[in-house]
């Protein structure tokens, strides 16, 4: 998704709520000086979560362990039985 100003709203297709997933955020502006700023998140999401994320702000050690290191939880398929 490529938008110009200060607000992006984005809305994930239906997510099973049993599942946490992974999505990386980018933002790309530029300076008063002319030089770009990129900053890159990877955020996990379960569904039904409703979040506002700062790509300005850099990320601290005071933020939450999610917004620092994220993981990808995943279940294993039920196993098929044999025939």
């Amino acid at each position: 998704m490529t938008k110009a100003g200060r607000v992006r709203n984005f809305v994930t297709p239906a997510l099973l709520a049993s599942r946490d997933y992974t999505y990386d955020i980018k933002a790309v502006w530029d300076r008063k000086d002319g030089r770009p700023v990129v900053h890159e998140r990877q955020i996990t999401v379960r569904a039904g979560d409703k979040l506002d994320i700062d790509m300005t702000a850099p990320v601290t050690e005071s933020q939450p362990e999610e917004l620092r290191q994220p993981e990808l939880r995943t279940a294993p398929l039920p196993r098929r039985p044999r025939q």
